[in-house]
C-alpha cells in the first residue's frame, strides 16, 4: 500500500490517498471530484490535479484531471474496464448515452460478476481445425493478440452451401485486459454420415470498427446480448436482476 499526496490548484489542499496502484488512486480522486466530498469549491474551480509518488506516471509533473465521474468505480477493476469498454464502443459509433443508459445500468448492476472468472477465455488462433471423435483431432495454430479472448459477438457476412458450407463473418473479441479486438473469420464445414463433421476456420485481425464492419450493429441489442451472457455465466435470469434493482430502490 502506497501513500499518494494530492495537490489541487487553485486552492491548495494536500490530501493523503492510500491505494494499491496509481490507477486506483486516480479512481478515488475521480470520486472526490465528482461528489465534491472533500472540497469547499465547485468542480470547475479545479485548475490542476497533481499526484506525486515514486514511480507514478505523474512523477514528472504531468497534469491529470478526470474527464467525468467514475460511474463504475463500485465494480471490480476488470468489470469497471469492461463497462467502460462497452460504453465507449457504443458512443464512438454514433449513439448517445441516453440511448444505452438503461442497458449499461443493468450490466453494471452485476457487482458479483468477474469477466475473467465467469467467462471462458481461450486462445484466439489464426487456424482452427475441428473434427469428430478421434478420426480428425482438433488443431490450433498461430495464436493472435498474445492474449486469450472471449467471443462477445459475431456478424455473418456471407455464406455458401454446396458440397460444403462456407461462412464469412466478423468477430468481436474481449481480450484478457478488457480491450476489444476484431477478426475476419472464414469457416468451411463438411458434414458426413452419423453426425460426423469436419471444419477449418481461418482468422485474421482487422483494424476497422466492428459496428461499421458488421453493417447492422444495434447498440441496445448488443448490450442486451452481453447481459444475457452474464446471466448465463451466473445462472440467473434478467428478471432476477430487475427484481433485485427494484428492491434496492
Amino acid at each position: 500500500m502506497q501513500k499518494y499526496d494530492v495537490t489541487l490548484t487553485l486552492s491548495k489542499k494536500h490530501i493523503p490517498i492510500y491505494a494499491d496502484s496509481y490507477e486506483k488512486a486516480m479512481a478515488q480522486i475521480g470520486d472526490m471530484v465528482a461528489g465534491l466530498v472533500l472540497m469547499d469549491f465547485r468542480e470547475e474551480e479545479i485548475e490542476r490535479i497533481t499526484v506525486n509518488t515514486a514511480g507514478s506516471p505523474a512523477e514528472s509533473g504531468a497534469v491529470q484531471k478526470p474527464d467525468k465521474p467514475m460511474k463504475y468505480s463500485h465494480l471490480s477493476p476488470d468489470m469497471d474496464k469492461l463497462c467502460e469498454t462497452l460504453e465507449s464502443l457504443c458512443l464512438e459509433n454514433g449513439y448517445e448515452y441516453e440511448e444505452i443508459e438503461e442497458e449499461m445500468d443493468n450490466i453494471s448492476s452485476f457487482e458479483e460478476f468477474e469477466p475473467l472468472l465467469h467467462w471462458e477465455f481461450e486462445p484466439v488462433c489464426a487456424l482452427e481445425l475441428e473434427g469428430s471423435d478421434c478420426i480428425f483431432p482438433d488443431r490450433r495454430r498461430s495464436r493472435l493478440f498474445g492474449k486469450n479472448g472471449y467471443l462477445l459477438d459475431t456478424s455473418l457476412d456471407s455464406g455458401i452451401a454446396a458440397l460444403s458450407t462456407i461462412t464469412q463473418s466478423y468477430e468481436l473479441w474481449l481480450l484478457e485486459d478488457m480491450s476489444l479486438a476484431v477478426t475476419f473469420c472464414c469457416t468451411m464445414t463438411v458434414e458426413g454420415n452419423d453426425n460426423y463433421s469436419e471444419s477449418a476456420t481461418f482468422r485474421i485481425p482487422v483494424s476497422g470498427s466492428y459496428p461499421k464492419l458488421s453493417g447492422d450493429f444495434n447498440a441496445v441489442d448488443f448490450l442486451l446480448s452481453i447481459e444475457d451472457k452474464i446471466c448465463d455465466a451466473l445462472d440467473c435470469q434478467p428478471a432476477d436482476l430487475m427484481e433485485f434493482v427494484k428492491d434496492a430502490e
